[in-house]
């Protein structure tokens, strides 16, 4: 049976990363500093928690905003679940474990099991086109990761320019170029 450690006396701390404290070393802070200290604290405080309650609306108007275009929440957290490798074993994990389970009850969407337990067969130039045009639908700039004489950077480049060119040709039809600005050099 293994022995219980039975807890030493509790370490008095003495405030935290301010000058007040480290100025102080291991002298024992007045009554005065400890309210210094303490007033500070609540300060920073106040002042985190009214971000944290800015940031909280913000977030629920997104998650308005994503379920009115027509998604949910879980499409999303999963999406950013996926941009991680980790997260995406993860992800793989379980669309397996729920298809397993409906093979086990019999239910039509467990046929589609080995569909998902092999690994991808898409053709990297596909992959690499999807890249190109998701990179320039989030406002990136193009970085194939591929090297440059390849048939994926050239699918990279492509889907990126033609997403690209469809910006371009829905601004110049909605008339949202705007010109103004630029000056001819002389």
């Amino acid at each position: 049976m293994a022995k219980r450690k039975t807890p030493g006396p509790a370490k008095e701390k003495k405030g935290h990363n301010s000058s007040k404290a480290k100025d102080l070393g291991s002298k024992e802070l007045t009554e005065a500093e400890k309210r210094e200290l303490f007033l500070k604290d609540l300060a920073s405080y106040q002042k985190s928690l009214g971000h944290k309650k800015a940031a909280d609306a913000d977030l629920l108007a997104v998650g308005k905003r994503i379920k009115a275009d027509g998604f949910t929440l879980a499409q999303i957290k999963t999406a950013i679940e996926l941009d991680d490798p980790e997260g995406e074993v993860a992800v793989r994990q379980r669309v397996l474990n729920t298809l397993q389970a409906a093979r086990w009850v019999g239910s039509d969407v467990g046929e589609q099991m080995e569909m998902f337990s092999e690994p991808s067969r898409t053709p990297i130039v596909y992959r690499a086109y999807e890249e190109g045009q998701r990179a320039a639908m989030e406002n990136k700039p193009a970085k194939p990761q591929f090297e440059p004489h390849t048939a994926a950077y050239r699918g990279y480049m492509k889907g990126f320019h033609d997403h690209t060119a469809k910006l371009v040709a829905e601004n110049i039809t909605s008339g949202a170029i705007v010109t103004e600005g630029i000056k001819a050099e002389a």
